[in-house]
């Protein structure tokens, strides 16, 4: 975090940290609109700390920790998207995350050797929404240059990922490798073992 910040860096993100659990104010993922950095601004006037953009980013990027060498990606994951790149696919990152803007997620997505393989990354800290609102979606669609109808999303929550993307007319994938879905879940297709299996899911789609 020092890297990232001027001092005392890594004590103001332990103490916002410990100021959001101490006082309930985590945004709800539920919530469609983005909170993180209203919640860091609330912070440093709390502290009477003028809560300017530059200070604020910096503060939100200290706490994006790096994922190498915390974080794997899942089985079958650089297949799925060599796959999509030898088909001639856009492939979208959509994310609901409460630190990480796109220049951020490119970073760690470079340290998992898989950033080449993607086209663009939509985060909710730079759209203000999460998903599921429409908007995210639409988001990832432009960046993609495809209709709803031309394009599949791939994810692990049925609220946030699947339903409202068939909602809006996409196909969906659900992912299920360490966890079995609920027995409410949509019907759509599932991927148990691997992400390369989704590879077969859009050659079917063809």
């Amino acid at each position: 975090m020092a890297r990232l910040l001027p001092e005392p860096a890594a004590d103001e993100a332990a103490a916002f940290i410990a100021y959001v659990d101490g006082t309930n104010q985590n945004p709800d993922p539920r919530r469609l609109a983005q909170l993180t950095d209203l919640s860091i601004a609330g912070w440093l006037r709390s502290r009477a700390i003028t809560p300017d953009p530059d200070r604020v980013r910096a503060l939100r990027r200290a706490l994006a920790l790096p994922v190498a060498g915390r974080i794997d990606l899942l089985p079958g994951a650089p297949d799925l998207l060599q796959g999509g790149r030898r088909r001639g696919l856009s492939t979208v990152v959509l994310s609901n995350t409460d630190y990480r803007d796109a220049e951020i997620y490119a970073r760690d997505l470079a340290a998992l050797g898989v950033a080449d393989l993607l086209d663009a990354i939509v985060s909710s800290v730079d759209l203000g929404l999460r998903k599921p609102h429409p908007a995210a979606f639409g988001a990832a669609l432009r960046q993609a240059g495809c209709r709803p109808g031309e394009a599949m999303m791939v994810g692990n929550t049925p609220w946030a990922d699947i339903e409202p993307a068939r909602a809006l007319g996409l196909h969906a994938v659900q992912v299920a490798i360490d966890d079995p879905p609920p027995a409410s879940a949509p019907r759509v297709a599932l991927v148990r073992d691997s992400l390369a299996e989704v590879l077969d899911t859009l050659d079917a789609l063809a």
